[in-house]
């Protein structure tokens, strides 16, 4: 047992945290991360520390790169750290997903985590099809409100200030 100061036992609570197997790559990332802000480390000398080289702690940092819903994505469809990196090199978010979608199949991402792939993720996106006329075979458009209504009772209805507030009237 060792006696340390509060500075001192905080970093070793990190290098504890990383030693730990069960870490997946972006929490290593962030304990990595962690080092680097609180300690006024840089990755060169965390990587001294660790024990390991300077460019594996900085591909590890590259991870954060990601935003929240795309870390979870990456996890959930079990992609290695590997294809992680090798999507940062596309220029969007929207490549990013597109990729992860060739890589694991859509009915496989459905079973694991109950995320669908939605056609239209911003009213913006509909109204842009209704422009371009791609929506003139619809005989009805129900918002998620009045689809729920629909499945349950069989009766179409649309809430008039739902339709309004869209511009889709």
């Amino acid at each position: 047992v060792y006696a340390v100061d509060g500075e001192k036992g905080a970093f070793l609570a990190v290098v504890e945290n990383l030693l730990r197997e069960d870490l997946n790559m972006f929490e290593t990332a962030a304990a990595m991360d962690k080092l680097c802000r609180e300690h006024g480390l840089t990755q060169e000398e965390v990587a001294e520390r660790l024990s390991v080289s300077q460019s594996y702690v900085a591909n590890k940092m590259r991870l954060l790169r990601f935003d929240t819903p795309m870390r979870e994505k990456l996890l959930s469809a079990n992609l290695t750290e590997r294809h992680a990196r090798a999507l940062l090199k596309l220029s969007s978010e929207l490549l990013q997903l597109k990729a992860v979608q060739e890589i694991v199949s859509q009915a496989e991402l459905y079973g694991k985590t109950g995320i669908q792939q939605q056609n239209y993720n911003t009213i913006y996106q509909l109204y842009s099809d209704k422009l371009s006329g791609k929506l003139q075979k619809a005989a009805h458009f129900l918002m998620m409100p009045e689809y729920l209504s629909f499945k349950l009772t069989g009766e179409i209805r649309n809430e008039y200030t739902n339709a309004t507030t869209t511009n889709l009237v």
